[in-house]
């Protein structure tokens, strides 16, 4: 396991833990974001990292994207 913030741009993930406070948790819950969710790094290039899933983009901070950690989807 290792933080979103650390994948690499195309790469598929699956969330594994959410780190953080309860704030942080409820919000990324509200986003869609929980514990089995597989998604797609759109772009990871020092700013803001986008993800996407279902057809949407999520763009999160550096700071959140810490606190998600996610392993590699293999096919």
């Amino acid at each position: 396991m290792f933080p979103l913030s650390l994948a690499t741009s195309g790469q598929w993930v699956q969330i594994c833990d959410l780190r953080g406070g309860r704030g942080v948790r409820m919000k990324l819950s509200q986003m869609g974001l929980f514990p089995g969710q597989v998604v797609q790094v759109i772009l990871n290039d020092g700013g803001p990292i986008v993800v996407g899933r279902d057809g949407f983009q999520l763009g999160l901070g550096k700071g959140m994207a810490r606190q998600i950690y996610v392993k590699p989807v293999t096919s």
